[in-house]
């Protein structure tokens, strides 16, 4: 993981490139906000592709096992929130530019509605190339859940060991095919990233992590004012996060 964290980087470095050359185009000619509709009754997609957005406990939870000083990791000023920080500021962004330039009529990327122009085409370039260095990190937990499992399997079946080393091979490529396949033949991706968002990363990010805060904590000896105040806190995120899951995966199906 440490020498993927070392590719992933470097994709950061060609995304922040290609940010640099989007905000440039969003910022010219920008309408007033005054001129644009509220966004109304897409709060639910708004609230699903977020929480779709900011939901990495695939990623993170290998990371916090793989660095030298965890207790960096999730401190207040520590890796996730910094991290965190820095994604919210480039989302509202590129979010809100976007909408200001082109308004209805963005495109639910905002790579698609670039001018058709060499400097926006080296955008989807460098995105291409940032998606392709970083895929191994997307992809790490996955297969370390998998293949595992099927590995055993085969050595449980007593396999020659050059077909288990072809049968990781297969198994990794299938997982990219498949991705691959998903995001080049869905025509709305957008309303699948909401979906999922609204039904997966509500339950993983939002729902189940306060149910599990307080299961911890309902045999701890400590106050009661402070369990209040945590079963209190617990009981709202759970509460937003059943909301968001409600709405956001009626609106979608519908």
């Amino acid at each position: 993981i440490r020498l993927l964290t070392i590719a992933s980087g470097c994709a950061n470095v060609v995304q922040l490139v290609s940010f640099i050359i989007i905000i440039y185009n969003l910022v010219q000619n920008v309408e007033p906000i005054s001129s644009r509709r509220a966004i109304g009754n897409e709060l639910p997609l708004f609230f699903s592709i977020t929480v779709y957005t900011f939901e990495g406990i695939t990623s993170s939870m290998p990371l916090y096992r793989a660095v030298r000083n965890k207790h960096n990791f999730s401190k207040l000023f520590g890796v996730v929130n910094g991290a965190i920080l820095i994604a919210i500021s480039l989302y509202i962004a590129i979010g809100l530019l976007g909408y200001l330039k082109y308004g209805d009529e963005v495109e639910s990327v905002i790579t698609l509605s670039l001018p058709n122009e060499p400097v926006y085409d080296s955008v989807l370039l460098m995105y291409s190339l940032a998606v392709t260095v970083s895929y191994p990190v997307q992809m790490y937990v996955a297969i370390q859940q998998l293949w595992p499992r099927i590995e055993s399997r085969l050595q449980a079946h007593k396999m020659d060991s050059n077909y288990i080393n072809a049968s990781n091979y297969i198994l990794r490529t299938v997982l990219v095919i498949i991705t691959f396949g998903l995001a080049a033949f869905i025509p709305r991706l957008d309303l699948i990233i909401a979906l999922v968002g609204a039904v997966s990363s509500s339950f993983i990010a939002i729902i189940i992590p306060p149910v599990l805060h307080t299961i911890i904590y309902w045999e701890r000896d400590i106050s009661k004012q402070r369990k209040r105040v945590i079963y209190t806190r617990n009981l709202i995120v759970f509460i937003v996060g059943i909301l968001g899951f409600a709405t956001g995966t009626y609106f979608k199906i519908l």
